[in-house]
């Protein structure tokens, strides 16, 4: 059952995506125009990504997390963007799921941060986080629920941790 969910929630992201705009700036519309809808629209499709990707290693599932990840990858390089996700490429070639946890961490502090310099995204969006994380340094992810599914432990420990903010306030 957790893995028809997460099949759903990467199919839907992977819908998000092939909406999104990304190339050439259409005609009449002026490049600085075109390229603030262009990020809007990058922020938009990455949280998306970001979700299914923090849904799939809540889930201990490295396959989905690399199939998400890949999707969003192939879709920029089809559209031509000049975008860079370096993070969900890491993501896409680990060879174990710490390794894919470790990237998700530096794709979350990222994240986190252009949340707390003002970004607001689409709908609800919590910051949680774990103090035993990462050798008791502490992790801390965002989610689109407040069901606190932690990625950095999957399910050995799967409800650990806090929600911190809620980006929606």
């Amino acid at each position: 059952m957790n893995k028809l969910i997460l099949s759903v929630f990467a199919s839907i992201a992977f819908v998000s995506i092939s909406h999104a705009h990304c190339g050439n700036c259409a005609s009449g519309e002026t490049k600085e125009a075109h390229h603030h809808g262009e990020e809007a629209s990058r922020s938009s499709v990455e949280l998306d990504v970001y979700f299914g990707v923090q849904s799939a290693l809540a889930g201990d599932d490295l396959a989905t997390a690399q199939s998400v990840a890949s999707k969003l990858i192939a879709l920029a390089e089809e559209k031509g963007c000049s975008l860079k996700f370096e993070t969900a490429s890491v993501i896409a070639e680990a060879k174990d799921i710490s390794t894919a946890r470790d990237a998700f961490k530096d794709w979350s502090d990222a994240l986190i941060e252009k949340f707390e310099e003002g970004y607001s995204g689409e709908g609800a969006v919590y910051k949680m986080h774990c103090p035993m994380a990462f050798g008791n340094t502490g992790g801390s992810w965002l989610q689109n629920n407040k069901e606190l599914l932690n990625p950095y432990y999957g399910a050995m420990m799967l409800r650990c941790g806090m929600v911190q903010k809620d980006y929606a306030k």
